[in-house]
């Protein structure tokens, strides 16, 4: 394994922070990415027993609700990657993580 340099005491070189940011992509990414959609599987699994198939509508913020709605929609019109899951748990953008709705 490289050695860990602190890359503030090095100069601005945009090669370098490609280098690093494939580097990382390459090797990390798609742990992220599994570990991502295993948590929607269990999650989606847990609440589907938990809560009832329609869990979606019942537990999480009607806002989201809407906002996931409407960027499914989006996204089905012009994919970019993948086709969007079937599952409502799986449209989200990362850094909405709202909580859900209790009762």
């Amino acid at each position: 394994m490289p050695a860990v340099r602190d890359f503030r005491s090095y100069p601005y070189k945009p090669v370098r922070i490609d280098r690093c940011g494939r580097n990382i992509g390459s090797k990390v990414y798609w742990k992220l990415y599994a570990i991502e959609n295993t948590m929607r599987v269990v999650i989606h699994s847990i609440l589907t027993v938990q809560v009832g198939p329609n869990w979606w509508g019942v537990a999480v913020d009607p806002k989201t609700v809407t906002k996931a709605t409407r960027f499914r929609s989006s996204y089905a019109n012009k994919p970019k990657n993948a086709n969007p899951g079937t599952s409502d748990i799986y449209p989200r953008r990362s850094g909405e993580n709202r909580p859900m709705r209790v009762g």
